[in-house]
């Protein structure tokens, strides 16, 4: 008979994978929001996040909402 695989507990409100820079309160919460329903890991993929994310930093601090 085969064994059953193991299965491993992940909490699924942390991210293993840090932004490349500082993302302030609001960056860093959409970063994480995402990498926890997306695991992204690939190099372009983690820029390409990190670059919203900024964005919605930059645009939080210019008092747009939008």
């Amino acid at each position: 008979m085969a064994k059953k695989p193991t299965l491993k507990i992940v909490k699924s409100d942390s991210t293993s994978i840090q932004p490349p820079r500082k993302l302030g309160q609001h960056g860093m919460a959409l970063w994480s929001t995402v990498q926890n329903e997306y695991s992204i890991t690939d190099t372009g993929g983690i820029e390409i996040l990190a670059q919203g994310c900024a964005c919605a930093r930059s645009r939080r601090r210019a008092g747009r909402r939008d």
